[in-house]
Parts: structure tokens; sequence; C-alpha cells
């Protein structure tokens, strides 16, 4: 036992210096044309990472394989590094203007889910202001663009598991280090997850032990938090009044999130070179819930 502690401790100090890496981890999906490549860049949502859009990326290369799809993880997310303070949109888009700096890639299209869609808009919002060339696509899908005093002022009355505000603090409260995925699983459906979402928990556990089993988080829950503050609290509104160059925003709302109100989406109307597209048979797991409809919506910009 005294060696498992030992071994937690180096293990906790040695996520502790990869966090103070660089660079975002991210994976390239490529595909099989020979000519130079078009990419679309992915980003999730909170407590999320880069795996999460492998089979809606894979689908895109296969239909269209001069096109590569970068995903990525965010900050304190997955395989990246926490990076350092302070955490908010505007260091994320940062993070992810270095990394495809460092790629040598500029995007085609960029894309982003829920928290990521954020990031995805700050990401256009800075490349205006850097004068770096910015994609001629942004997909933002299922974020709305106001804060919690406006788009999001019913999110207080969203008292269900699935709300970040439950699934973070719970988060939070499991004893490290955990012992088996099978026990994370039991103890989070004991807290009021579904056995879904307590199963896809698993995907962000890193071994630090095979005997005896034990397992870390990944992801950097404080940070995670901070970040979550900051998509609340950001009003990207203001960004689409001055959209760079011809870049065109496509919003995708997915028909039973109920933070879509009449309010919210007749504000869309009259915003040059935004476009709100409704995903019907679908929540807020858009590419979960109605993948081949989100493809058809946004097949446009691969195609262009």
């Amino acid at each position: 036992m005294m060696w498992s502690r030992h071994l937690v401790l180096r293990t906790r100090q040695a996520t502790t210096q990869a966090r103070h890496a660089s660079q975002l981890a991210h994976v390239l999906v490529k595909g099989q044309g020979d000519g130079p490549k078009k990419t679309v860049v992915i980003m999730h949502g909170i407590l999320g990472n880069k795996g999460n859009w492998g089979t809606f990326s894979r689908r895109i290369v296969n239909t269209f394989p001069d096109w590569q799809v970068l995903g990525l993880d965010h900050r304190g997310h997955g395989d990246s590094p926490s990076m350092q303070p302070p955490h908010h949109l505007q260091a994320c888009a940062q993070d992810v203007i270095d990394l495809l700096a460092s790629l040598n890639i500029t995007p085609d299209v960029a894309c982003g889910h829920s928290f990521g869609g954020k990031v995805a808009l700050t990401y256009l919002d800075a490349c205006r202001r850097e004068n770096l060339l910015v994609p001629k696509d942004t997909w933002v899908l299922d974020a709305l663009p106001g804060c919690e005093q406006t788009d999001y002022a019913t999110r207080a009355q969203d008292k269900t598991f699935n709300s970040t505000d439950f699934v973070l603090p719970a988060l939070m409260e499991v004893p490290l280090p955990i012992t088996s995925k099978k026990g994370l699983v039991q103890l989070l459906e004991a807290k009021g997850f579904e056995t879904g979402q307590a199963q896809w928990m698993t995907t962000n556990l890193k071994a630090i032990s095979n005997s005896p089993e034990e397992y870390v988080w990944k992801m950097d829950l404080p940070v995670i938090h901070t970040l979550f503050r900051a998509f609340l609290t950001t009003d990207c509104w203001p960004i689409l009044t001055y959209l760079p160059g011809d870049a065109n925003v496509h919003f995708v709302r997915a028909e039973y999130n109920k933070f879509w109100t009449n309010e919210v989406v007749r504000r869309f109307d009259g915003v040059d070179r935004v476009h709100l597209h409704l995903l019907e048979m679908a929540d807020h797991w858009v590419h979960v819930d109605n993948p081949t409809g989100l493809f058809a919506l946004m097949e446009q910009s691969f195609k262009e």
C-alpha cells in the first residue's frame, strides 16, 4: 500500500509537470485524396475530449477525401495541459491559434459544440483582431451566443442530472485514486448519473497502476469549472456584429433544447451572414442524436 501511495504521488507530480506544457493535444483524421487537404477544426464541449467527434470526423473525410479533420483537447481537458491562467474563452482561442501555427494549418472551416462553439466564435474574432486568415464557415453547434443573464436565463430551472451545474460538483467529490472503472460507474449512478453518462466519464480516466487497479482524472476539474463559468458569463453576440471578410457563421439549434426560446431565435433575424439551422429529432448531443441530419446541414461547407 505504501508503494501505491508513492506511485500516486509520483504520477500526480508527472501530471502536474505535463500540464505546464504549451500545446494542445490533438488528432488529425485525413481523407484518402492525394492532393492538398482542406481542414476543418472541431472543438468539443465541457468535459469532452478530442475522441468525442471521431466517428463524425471519419464520416467527413470518407465522404470528402480531400478534407482532413483536426480534433483537439481544450486546456484542462483530455491529454492537454492546463496551461497558465487566466482561463477564459480568449485564452482557449489563443490555444487554438498557437496549435494551428505549430502545425502550419489554416482551417477552412471551424466547428465547435456547446462550450467549443463559443471558443470557435472567439477564435474567429481573434483572427479578425490579429489579421489572420479566417475560416469561410464557422459552425456553432447547440450553443447560444449570449450569457446567463440573457440567452441562458432559464438555466436556473434546469435541475436535471444532465446539467453541467450538477455534473461538475459531483465529479469533484469523487475520491482519488479511483480503484476501478466499474466502481466509478456505480458511484456516479448512485449520485444520479444515467448509466450511459457515467460510462462516458470513464473515458476521462488515466491509469496510474495496473496492480492494484487505480486511476485519476485526465482532466483538470478546477480549470474546467473556471472555463464553464467563462462560457456562461461571456456574451458573444457582439462578435456577430463584426464578422471579418466574407466569413459566415452557422448556428445549429437542437429541436429539444429548451434554451432556444422564441425570443432568442428572433434575435437572429436580419443578422448579416449569420445563419440559424434547426436540427430535428436532437437534443444537446447533436452528433449522437441525429448525426445524419447534422451532416446534411454541414456538408454544404465541404462542397464549396
